[in-house]
C-alpha cells in the first residue's frame, strides 16, 4: 500500500503521465463536439473511459490514504476539490440530462505548472497567493456588486415592466439585463425603452463599470505589490518598490 500511495502522491512519472491523460482528455472533449460526434458511440463511449479512469484513481488515492493512516487533507485543497467536482459532474450525468462536460474540462487546471521550479512555477504560485490573501477584499466586492445587481434589477423591473412585460416579466428575469448592463456587455437583446428605465440604466452602466473592476484592481494591485517585494535572487537585495 505505501509503494502505491508513493506513485500515487510522489511519483514525478505518474504526474506526467496523468498530465497526459488530462490534456488527451480535453483534446478529445473539444473534437467530439463536432457534429459528427454528438451522437456518437465513440464519443460515449471514450467520455465513460475517462470518467471511470479518473473516478478509479480518486477513489484509489482516498483507499490508499485510509490505510496507510495518512492524511485526506488532500480532498480539501485547491486541486483536491477540482478533482471531486470533475468527478460529481460525471456521476451526475448518469442521472440527469444536463451536460457538465464543462465541469469535468475543470480538471485541465491540474496541468497548470504550480508545483515545478520554474519562472512560468513561480508567477502562478504568486498570483495564486495574492488570491489567497485578498480572498476577504475579494468577497467584500462581490458581495456590494451582488447587492448592486439586486437593486438594479428591481428598480428596472418596476419602470420597465408596464411597458415591456415579456421582457422584464419578473425581477429574476431582470437579473440578465443588470449583468450585461453592469458589466458594460449590452448586448442589445434586452433594454430599456421608458425614461425612468434609460435612467435607471445610464446610472448602473456608471456605477458598474467601477465595481465590476474593482476584483480586478484588487489582484492587480496585490500582485505588483508582492513582486515589488520579492528578493532579488542575482544580488540578494530585496526590492521594495
Amino acid at each position: 500500500m505505501l509503494k502505491v500511495y508513493d506513485i500515487l502522491f510522489n511519483s514525478k512519472l505518474y504526474d506526467r503521465v496523468a498530465s497526459l491523460i488530462i490534456v488527451l482528455y480535453a483534446v478529445c472533449l473539444i473534437f467530439l463536439s463536432l457534429p459528427e460526434f454528438i451522437d456518437s458511440s465513440i464519443k460515449e463511449g471514450l467520455l465513460f473511459a475517462f470518467g471511470v479512469f479518473f473516478t478509479v484513481e480518486y477513489l484509489l488515492k482516498i483507499i490508499v490514504s485510509f490505510k496507510c493512516k495518512q492524511s485526506l487533507l488532500w480532498t480539501r485543497s485547491f486541486f483536491g476539490i477540482i478533482d471531486f467536482i470533475a468527478i460529481l459532474s460525471f456521476c451526475l450525468s448518469f442521472f440527469f440530462h444536463y451536460n457538465f462536460l464543462f465541469l469535468r474540462l475543470l480538471r485541465i487546471i491540474k496541468v497548470l505548472p504550480v508545483n515545478k521550479d520554474n519562472a512560468v512555477s513561480a508567477s502562478l504560485g504568486t498570483i495564486i497567493l495574492v488570491i489567497d490573501r485578498k480572498r476577504y477584499d475579494l468577497a467584500a466586492s462581490f458581495i456590494l456588486l451582488s447587492i448592486l445587481l439586486v437593486i438594479a434589477s428591481c428598480a428596472i423591473y418596476c419602470f420597465e415592466y408596464p411597458a415591456q412585460p415579456e421582457k422584464f416579466s419578473s425581477i429574476l428575469h431582470s437579473f440578465w439585463w443588470a449583468i450585461i448592463t453592469m458589466t458594460t456587455v449590452g448586448y442589445g437583446d434586452v433594454y430599456p425603452v421608458t425614461h425612468g428605465g434609460k435612467l435607471v440604466a445610464s446610472l448602473f452602466a456608471v456605477i458598474g463599470f467601477g465595481f465590476v473592476a474593482l476584483p480586478a484592481a484588487i489582484i492587480s494591485t496585490g500582485y505588483i505589490k508582492m513582486r515589488s517585494s520579492h528578493t532579488c535572487e542575482k544580488c540578494g537585495h530585496k526590492n521594495r518598490g
